[in-house]
């Protein structure tokens, strides 16, 4: 029995995803969802962070501009206890001059949309710290390394 054969999707190359960047334009990051919970009796040391990023989507795609929901929670945990939780959405829109194809999404939420919104979510974490009278929070610089191709 023959077995289906999988479709390999092409990607594009960096120079096709460098030439659809040029025309792609920032336009508004909108806080759309917030959920801030602070069990601040339990706090006596800094909590552990983690930051888990989920898989950003798109809301809307017409010609020339899309908007994109970029999903985030953010745990800070002392032993097995969850100290803090922050999660919530933004909602970032862009301009383009090229279509925003799938391909191209496929990476842009892997590695530019990253670059956007980090400064959004440090900024956030640190003021929700800071008039809830918490230790600051205080996420790491962003970096791209790429992956270690050695393993």
């Amino acid at each position: 029995m023959d077995k289906p054969v999988k479709e390999r999707q092409v990607k594009l190359t960096p120079e096709e995803y460098r030439e659809i960047l040029k025309g792609v334009e920032f336009i508004s990051a909108s806080l759309v969802n917030l959920n801030y919970n602070l069990n601040i009796s339990s706090v006596d040391k800094p909590p552990t962070f983690s930051l888990e990023e989920r898989p950003p989507s798109i809301l809307s795609k017409k010609e020339g501009f899309i908007s994109i929901i970029y999903p985030f929670h953010l745990s800070g945990n002392l032993a097995e206890e969850e100290i803090v939780k922050i999660e919530g959405r933004f909602v970032l829109e862009f301009s383009s001059k090229s279509d925003f194809s799938n391909k191209f999404f496929d990476i842009f939420k892997d590695v530019t949309l990253r670059i956007f919104t980090w400064p959004y979510l440090r900024e956030l974490f640190a003021s929700m710290a800071t008039r809830s009278n918490f230790p600051p929070i205080i996420l790491p610089l962003f970096k791209l390394i790429p992956p270690d191709k050695s393993t």
